[in-house]
């Protein structure tokens, strides 16, 4: 009889336990990375570009991660090489940004072969390989290509310039540094020569206006390679003063935008004529457009907020002295991560012990959100959330809530 018992028992947990696991299989609760995440993430996509060469520093792979077909903001890849380095070490970890997109830089060993990149989405141990060919390709005179920062500068003796970059690479496409580039240009004045870094293979010279208008054409040269960039010299518009307006004072750091509008008056205090170039410059952020043309006495450009937050200062100016200036604040969007933390990580079990549970609150691009944002806790196992400290943030991101744990009944003896 009692062997009848105990085989119905085991039948009965057995079959207990197989419901529940099937359950949870359903419900995606038993994922082999723990995750509670509604939406995985995945690597898309790894891509190594350039081909790396012998000795020589350059772009890695980028790791590209979707989530639902979207770019996955916020996920930490770690790359790894079976030669070579990141920095000092052999492997790097590095936080997608709002492209879903994760870089770093890799230096090449100094003997030749092949090289095996891997690349690890922590949060779903996901893993990508792919393979290099480090070659012995001696560098030569490479390939050179030229261009500017700003495509128009006024004729204003000095008061306007632009970055001039001049990039070397050799026939791999990998960068080429320590090379000196020399420039030249036929209007303006241009520093040179200037050494491209290691990393990019990049060299930057400055090209400042004189009181002569026309077309600046710019040449780099290395060797026997060459490049030219061309910049418009336009005589400045007197101008007695400009009025900016943004059709939004306050953006969301990374998301938002706001179209910069400046209206320009001559010296009558009149709007100037039509086709008066405005140029457009921002402290943080960027610009859709740096000049815009005037019409009815007015041009515009578009300010897209950058990723993090801070007092975008956008000026205008046709020339000379005369400015404009509005200042657009970029402030944190709306809240995207959220680290949860514990003061101590065991309590008695004596009604009264407590610990403060800490909840760090981020948007995307790990800015805090603002102060007052709601924030909600959730405890199981426990006797009590305090209510009075769960309604809101009670700093720029931290939201405290203490936990009291319950009172088990004493066992009882045998």
């Amino acid at each position: 009889m009692r062997r009848h018992w105990a085989t119905k028992i085991w039948l009965l947990g057995t079959l207990t336990t197989m419901l529940m696991w099937f359950g949870c299989e359903q419900k995606g609760d038993m994922s082999p990375t723990g995750t509670t995440r509604q939406v995985l993430a995945y690597i898309d996509t790894l891509t190594i570009d350039p081909h790396w060469s012998h000795r020589r520093r350059c772009d890695s792979g980028s790791a590209y991660l979707s989530e639902a077909n979207e770019p996955a903001v916020g996920e930490d890849v770690r790359f790894s090489v079976t030669r070579g380095r990141f920095g000092l070490r052999s492997d790097t970890t590095v936080r997608s940004d709002s492209l879903g997109r994760a870089r770093s830089v890799y230096t090449a060993p100094t003997d030749t072969g092949s090289v095996v990149v891997r690349a690890e989405l922590l949060s779903m141990a996901e893993i990508r390989l792919a393979n290099v060919m480090v070659s012995s390709e001696s560098v030569g005179e490479g390939l050179l290509s030229v261009w500017t920062e700003f495509d128009t500068l006024f004729a204003d003796n000095g008061v306007s310039a632009t970055r001039v970059y001049a990039r070397l690479r050799n026939e791999a496409h990998n960068p080429i540094g320590g090379a000196n580039i020399s420039l030249s240009t036929n209007l303006g004045t241009v520093t040179s020569p200037v050494v491209t870094d290691e990393i990019t293979g990049t060299a930057v010279a400055i090209l400042v206006s004189t009181t002569e208008t026309g077309e600046a054409t710019v040449v780099a040269r290395h060797g026997a390679a060459s490049d030219t960039a061309r910049v418009a010299f336009i005589s400045p518009a007197a101008a007695s003063r400009i009025v900016l307006s943004a059709s939004r004072l306050q953006l969301a750091a990374g998301i938002d935008s706001a179209v910069i509008t400046a209206r320009v008056y001559d010296l009558n205090d009149l709007p100037v004529v039509d086709n008066t170039v405005v140029f457009f410059t921002t402290s943080q952020g960027s610009l859709t457009a740096v000049t815009g043309h005037t019409i009815d006495g007015s041009a515009s450009t578009i300010l897209v907020a950058s990723a993090s937050t801070g007092v975008a200062h956008v000026s205008a100016t046709t020339g000379g002295s005369v400015a404009g200036g509005v200042d657009v604040e970029v402030m944190s969007g709306p809240a995207g991560l959220i680290t949860v933390s514990a003061a101590s990580s065991e309590l008695f079990a004596d009604n009264t012990s407590e610990t403060e549970i800490t909840a760090a609150v981020t948007d995307n691009f790990g800015n805090a959100v603002a102060q007052g944002t709601p924030v909600s806790f959730v405890a199981t196992g426990v006797r009590s959330v305090n209510p009075a400290r769960l309604a809101r943030t009670v700093s720029p991101a931290q939201c405290f809530a203490p936990v009291w744990t319950p009172v088990r009944p004493p066992l009882q003896p045998r």
